[in-house]
């Protein structure tokens, strides 16, 4: 509560936030993007060329057959960002000890499974923005 009564009291706030996930959220976007036109580009091929009705149709197929997939490929990438801003932050915490830099794995593993979990049990809208699955 005491979150959204500062949020309320400064607005701009809850924009400097929106504004500094932009770029991870487009990242993570980008993955699923590039493995949907992938999966995409392999059925349509296989069923005549994208250029074909018959391969349009087995292109989308495939992307929406693989929309689990394209919920891991996104969730492996949240849960990388994750990790690597841990481990820097770790990093210039204390730059004398490296290996603190590696509490940012578990973190990150932990955070993919906690993405692809979520998006099986409410959907990925990320996913189906960037990929149409």
């Amino acid at each position: 509560m005491d979150t959204v009564s500062t949020a309320l009291q400064n607005p701009r706030a809850i924009m400097g936030s929106v504004a500094e996930s932009v770029p991870g959220v487009l990242g993570i976007g980008g993955v699923s993007s590039m493995v949907a036109r992938r999966i995409f580009a392999r059925a349509a091929a296989a069923a005549g060329g994208i250029g074909t009705a018959a391969g349009q149709a087995a292109g989308q197929a495939a992307v929406e057959a693989a929309a689990g997939r394209l919920m891991w490929a996104g969730a492996g990438a949240e849960g990388a960002q994750t990790a690597g801003s841990i481990a820097e932050q770790a990093r210039q915490a204390d730059p004398s000890d490296p290996s603190k830099m590696y509490y940012g794995v578990p973190a990150g593993i932990a955070t993919a499974l906690i993405g692809r979990g979520a998006g099986k049990l409410l959907g990925d809208a990320e996913t189906a923005i960037f990929t149409g699955a």
